[in-house]
This record gives C-alpha cells, sequence and structure tokens, in this order.
C-alpha cells in the first residue's frame, strides 16, 4: 500500500515537471530552468532511495528535497506548491520518525525497569529528551508530560545502608519506662530525630539520646502524634492532651483549656503556624491558634469516624483522613470542602504533602494526586508488597517512601526492601526524613535509619 501510494505521488511530481518543462521551453536562457532541473534532480534521486528503502532517514530526505524544491523552484505555481504539500503530507515521515522515537523510548523503559541501575536510568532520560526533541506531532501537554518524567527522574546512583537499634543499644531508654513501640516520627529544622512511643518522647541529636514522660512534663506518656512547627515547637499528641515543648518549657493543653476531645490521633501545622488536630471523637477536629482552640467537624460526612490523618498543603487546604469514610479537602481560601473517593479504601491511615505539592495518601495501598489526577500503587496492581500503608514521606532527591517493604517511588518505578534488609522485623509505624539524607523507620520492635549517600 505504501508503495503504490509512493509510486503515484512521484508520477504527480513528474507531472509537475513536465508542465514546467512545457511552459518554459521557448525561453531557453531562462536561469530559473537549470535551478528548478537541478532541484528536480535531487528530489528524483532522493525519491528513488526512499522507494528502495523505505527507512525514516530516507523519508526525511526526500521530503527536504520536495521542500527544497517547492521554496526554490520560481517556476512553480501556488496551485503546484500545494500539491506538493500534499505529498509531504501524504508521506508521513514525522509520524513515522515518531514511531521509532517512541520504540527507543519504550526499550529504554523496560531495560530500566527491569534493571534500575543508573546507566539505564540515564539511557532511559536520554531517549525520552531524544523524543521529544524530534517527534514534532507531540502537543504541549504530551511534552511537559515527557519532561515532568524527566523531571522526577534520579539517575545518581545511590548507597543505601541501615543502622537499627533498640532498647538495648540506648536508641529508646526512658525513665521507668523502656519500650520499642515507636508510633510517631518528626525531624525537626537542626536534623534532631523525635521518637513518640507508648511510653513517652526521646530525641536523638546524632550522638545523643534525651527522653521525656510525664515525669518530665508531658501530659501523657500515650504519643501518637507529632507536629514541628514553623517556629521550632514540638507539638505531642497523645491520649489524655497535647503538649508543646519549645526547648526548656513544657505547655499542657487538655478540656479545661478547650480541648474537649483530647484523645489526639494527628497533627499538621499550616503556612500560617496554625496547628490541626484530628482527634478519636467522630468527625471532630480542632484548629488551634496558639491561644485559641476552634472546634470543628468534616461537612457533609457525618460517618467520617476518627480523625487518623491530616495534613496542610502548600495550596493552602487541609486534608483529612478517617478510619471510616477516606478523604476529606477543606479549602482555606474558599471554606469549601470536598471528599475524594477514588479507588481509595475508606479507612485513611496516613497523609503527606510534598515539598512539590503532590498529595499522597496511605490506605489499601499508595494514591498519589498530582495536577489533579489520581494515581494509585497497591499490591493488586503490582507496585507494592503488601496490602496497607502505614506511613510516608519523602527523602532528599525527591523519592517518595511508603511504609510496605518499606519501599520507595522515584517517580517512574517501585523498589522494595524486604525487612532483613532494613533490619526490622515489623511493618514500619511511621517515617520520616532528614536534611542530611537519611529515612528514619519506626516500629514496633525498634527504630532503623536509611542513609541515602549519592556518589
Amino acid at each position: 500500500m505504501r508503495k503504490r501510494t509512493f509510486y503515484l505521488l512521484l508520477a504527480s511530481i513528474f507531472v509537475f515537471v513536465f508542465i514546467i518543462s512545457c511552459e518554459e521551453k521557448d525561453d531557453p536562457i531562462n536561469p530559473n530552468i537549470a535551478i528548478c532541473e537541478e532541484l528536480e534532480l535531487a528530489m528524483t534521486e532522493a525519491a528513488n532511495l526512499y522507494s528502495g528503502n523505505f527507512s525514516t532517514e530516507n523519508c526525511s530526505n526526500y521530503t527536504t528535497a520536495i521542500e527544497n524544491y517547492i521554496n526554490e523552484c520560481s517556476l512553480l505555481v501556488q496551485s503546484q506548491k500545494d500539491s506538493l504539500d500534499l505529498i509531504i503530507e501524504s508521506l508521513g515521515c514525522d509520524s513515522m520518525i515518531c514511531e521509532e522515537y517512541k520504540l527507543k523510548m519504550d526499550e529504554a523503559f523496560d531495560v530500566y525497569t527491569s534493571n534500575p541501575t543508573s546507566i539505564n536510568c540515564s539511557n532511559y532520560n536520554l531517549s525520552i529528551s531524544n523524543y521529544i526533541n524530534n517527534c514534532h506531532n507531540l502537543t504541549q501537554a504530551q511534552i511537559i508530560n515527557y519532561q515532568s518524567i524527566i523531571d522526577k527522574l534520579h539517575c545518581d546512583p545511590i548507597v543505601i545502608t541501615w543502622t537499627s537499634a533498640t532498647v538495648n543499644d540506648s536508641i529508646i531508654n526512658f525513665t521507668n519506662n523502656v519500650s520499642n513501640w515507636i508510633l510517631s516520627l518528626a525531624v525537626d529544622q537542626s536534623n534532631n530525630v523525635w521518637v513518640g512511643t507508648y511510653c513517652g518522647l526521646s530525641v536523638f541529636d546524632g550522638t545523643n539520646w534525651t527522653s521525656y514522660t510525664a515525669d518530665d512534663g508531658l501530659i501523657s506518656n500515650a504519643i501518637k502524634a507529632l507536629e514541628i512547627d514553623r517556629n521550632g515547637n514540638i507539638w505531642v499528641g497523645t491520649e489524655y492532651g497535647l503538649s508543646k515543648f519549645d526547648g526548656t518549657t513544657w505547655t499542657n493543653y487538655t478540656e479545661n483549656d478547650g480541648l474537649v476531645y483530647d484523645n489526639i490521633m494527628s497533627l499538621s501545622s499550616d503556612s500560617e503556624n496554625n496547628l490541626w488536630i484530628g482527634t478519636r471523637s467522630s468527625n471532630r477536629y480542632y484548629k488551634f491558634d496558639g491561644t485559641n482552640f476552634e472546634y470543628g467537624s468534616i461537612s457533609g460526612n457525618d460517618d467520617m469516624g476518627h480523625i487518623h490523618a491530616i495534613c496542610c498543603d502548600l495550596d493552602s487546604n487541609v486534608w483529612f483522613g478517617s478510619c471510616m469514610s477516606g478523604l476529606s479537602k477543606l479549602d482555606l481560601k474558599t471554606g469549601n470542602w470536598s471528599h475524594h473517593i477514588n479507588n481509595l479504601n475508606v479507612f485513611v491511615e496516613s497523609i503527606y504533602c510534598t515539598p512539590e505539592g503532590d498529595i499522597w495518601v496511605g490506605s489499601s495501598g499508595a494514591y498519589q494526586y498530582s495536577n489533579e489526577s489520581w494515581s494509585d500503587y497497591t499490591y493488586e496492581n503490582g507496585s507494592l508488597p503488601d496490602y496497607y500503608v502505614h506511613s510516608i514521606t519523602s527523602d532528599i532527591k525527591g523519592n517518595v517512601w511508603v511504609g510496605t517493604g518499606p519501599s520507595f517511588f522515584d517517580g517512574n518505578i517501585w523498589k522494595t526492601y524486604s525487612y532483613s534488609d532494613c533490619g526490622i522485623t515489623e511493618e514500619p509505624n511511621a517515617l520520616a526524613s532528614d536534611s542530611e539524607g537519611n529515612i528514619w523507620i519506626g516500629t514496633k520492635n525498634g527504630l532503623s535509619k536509611i542513609s541515602l549517600t549519592i556518589e
């Protein structure tokens, strides 16, 4: 079919040549005739090459020859130029080029996903760039999408080492209360790691550990949530109220201070340093401005259940995750609520707002909300090694880590580590990252650290 079309098009070209030669035969000294004949010859040679080998290169050369003929032969009338343009369009060289570079990109992706080395990552990166630069049929939206893939690729080789510790290694050592059962983690601006357990709070400064319990000023030892605000205050959510530590002094808040429902499940601070508090009481949350507690409930979702997770994003939204009704969002600019079911399980375990503005939700899988669309990563579709994601964070390279495995996502593929790789024996309950390239993992049997070194 392609050959038949080609020869029909070639015959059309010869018709144009014949018309020109007939019209100009009475003017043999016209220099334009020589120019056109030279261009015709180049076009005919290119056509012959293409007819013998329908390659992308020959198609491009043939197209160029026709374009040169159109642009430089002044004897052509507009109708002939238009017809030659149709021939170029019918050849479909752009589509052939796109197909060729798309195939190379797909092959590079397959190699990278089967063996995600730095070299294979770089080759995949290059193949995407070649596709963008050489395929002129791509829409602007497609170019932006492929460029975002390049931006998310992290092709530097990463060396991962693991350090594990339990109470016997003095990682967690509370006065009169010793526990390896970690429920929450947070890292402050100085890279101090704060560890919340059922038996108190501990902080690691990189060398030494300091512990705090109710005897030291905590309102309760049963710590379920940690948050560090923009002033560096450490907020501790417990089963019996809220505590704040400014580095020197503890301040506690209970029902007497306006915190009517004091069994706290989740904490997050917004851009104005308001603290948002999720409680175990059905559908109830608080906003605390440092002085007053403002009580609220999830609008339009009466069966919300206790608020297991909260996250304040970069766009002035507060995301709430419950144990019964999934995910809800409050737009602080408008006061409007929206409810996101998508493929989410009704039980939301965790929410993480990335520095890039994406929202990740841990439920019966990991769910990414980016550019107003959802991506699902689950056990069923082969992304994750288990069903439920209890915690999420990201590292200094932008990889997203989820507490199943644990596993990390570089924007294109998932990598999962076994428990033995990490020096842990239980599913991670909490994850946190620091600015030195460490990922901290808390389980009910202690703490592990992943050290990422970029070579």
